[in-house]
């Protein structure tokens, strides 16, 4: 075998010094604000908005959720901790859970109580679940068609009673025994 060299390289001052001399710009990453914002600030240090009927609002919606390890969880009354989700985790959860290992392509209200009892919770459930499944095309193609739009009944007027009538015309039957 040959003998292996290793590069390396001695500095005699700080990278960072180097640097400076560089423009450099930082890019940082501004924190989303979704629903679950202030329900967080709220459990953490008690933080409440300035309109007073918002504070009411918040007051009574947070007694639901609980914080463990820095995660927002819904409390239920018979169901345990269920995580709740920020946009950018649903739709993933959402494609889960429909096109999940049965593909079962349920409606929207059958979608949202899976998704709860996978353990799951973000305050627009329904909302994005009837989205979701308008997009899905062979929820649309063999969905319910009790739910297909309505059209006009048209009534048969008979000039007098029995006017009208139906026969089915049969062939004979085979003798049975007995």
């Amino acid at each position: 075998m040959g003998k292996k060299t290793v590069i390396h390289e001695v500095l005699n001052e700080p990278s960072i010094q180097r640097q400076k001399a560089q423009l450099h710009q930082i890019n940082a990453i501004i924190r989303m604000e979704d629903w679950r914002g202030p329900i967080t600030r709220y459990l953490t240090s008690r933080e409440l908005p300035y309109d007073p009927h918002e504070r009411t609002k918040l007051k009574q919606r947070a007694c639901s959720f609980t914080l463990v390890e820095g995660i927002i969880y819904k409390r239920g009354f018979i169901t345990p901790l269920i995580k709740c989700l920020g946009p950018n985790e649903t739709q993933e959860v959402l494609a889960d859970v429909h096109d999940g290992i049965c593909r079962q392509h349920l409606g929207a209200k059958a979608l949202v109580k899976k998704v709860l009892r996978a353990g799951y919770f973000w305050s627009t459930m329904l909302k994005d679940a009837k989205d979701y499944v308008n997009l899905c095309d062979k929820c649309q193609r063999h969905g319910d068609m009790h739910l297909a739009p309505l059209a006009e009944l048209t009534s048969l007027v008979s000039p007098w009673p029995f006017a009208w009538w139906g026969i089915d015309l049969l062939v004979s039957f085979p003798k049975a025994a007995g």
